[in-house]
């Protein structure tokens, strides 16, 4: 195994945590820093995992369609033709699938 070598200039204080952390966890500040970078790079590589929405149940999506029909008969109580200006718009927003 090839090996390369860090050369940085780190404050004292930074020095000095690192050498009393290493000694607490018994090994030397190389193998020690070698292992926090390792630490540290794995961790980033991780792919980060979207967690899946919840199931809407059912009273939950008849109570969201009843604000949608609420929302829409308010809107065209002040503006008739306000419904018909959102789906243009919806349209010109949405992608066509062809």
């Amino acid at each position: 195994m090839k090996e390369s070598y860090f050369k940085a200039r780190v404050p004292a204080a930074l020095h000095e945590a690192a050498c009393a952390r290493a000694g607490r966890e018994g090994l030397r500040l190389g193998t020690y820093i070698r292992e926090a970078i390792e630490r540290d790079l794995s961790a980033k590589a991780a792919p980060i995992v979207q967690p899946q929405p919840p199931a809407i149940d059912h009273e939950t999506r008849m109570t969201l369609q009843e604000i949608r029909l609420l929302a829409r008969e308010l809107a065209m109580a002040s503006n008739a033709q306000i419904v018909a200006r959102v789906v243009a718009q919806l349209k010109s927003q949405t992608p066509q699938s062809t």
